[in-house]
């Protein structure tokens, strides 16, 4: 009954129009596929959405988004020392969303996630965060962190269920 509850709370925020029994066969069709780092181009195309996202998000840096190509984020991203791990999420073969989390001198990091926005609110976001976060429990990590760039503070609410809050606040300069 509690996911039944669960279930119609989300349809409803959603605004979906398809019934309870649609809605379960949906979530159970979505599958979360791990890759290593190798495979890092099969979330392109996702995260220049995210840039888009992030753009119109940014109060100061949307210029310095805008000029961000792909190679340049995963370079930040892939260090020499670093562990990565990609999870991509699939709805009939197409991805819908993906995490990509990494591990570099014992801290662990959410470091890129996003989900298609017809497909948020329905639990596949969270599917990815724990799929991360097992993968860096199971790595014996010190710390884990996330990034949240400032204009997208309502994606706080989401980290906060998996026991991430604020803890400090970098300014930058724009030059």
């Amino acid at each position: 009954d509690n996911l039944k509850l669960s279930v119609v709370h989300v349809l409803q925020r959603c605004d979906f129009s398809m019934d309870l029994t649609k809605e379960l066969s949906f979530r159970e069709s979505v599958k979360i596929l791990q890759y290593s780092e190798k495979d890092i181009y099969e979330v392109e195309f996702l995260w220049k959405k995210l840039n888009l996202y992030l753009q119109r998000c940014s109060k100061y840096f949307s210029n310095e988004m805008k000029d961000k190509t792909f190679q340049e984020r995963i370079s930040e991203i892939c260090s020499k020392d670093a562990l990565i791990n990609i999870s991509i999420a699939f709805v009939d073969g197409m991805k819908i969303g993906y995490c990509i989390s990494k591990i570099l001198n014992g801290v662990g990091e959410i470091s890129s996630i996003y989900v298609e926005d017809k497909f948020r609110h329905i639990g596949i976001g969270s599917k990815l965060m724990n799929v991360a976060l097992d993968w860096l429990d199971s790595n014996c990590v010190n710390a884990i962190t996330i990034n949240v760039a400032v204009g997208n503070e309502r994606v706080l609410s989401f980290y906060n269920k998996f026991n991430f809050f604020e803890r400090h606040l970098v300014l930058k300069r724009t030059l």
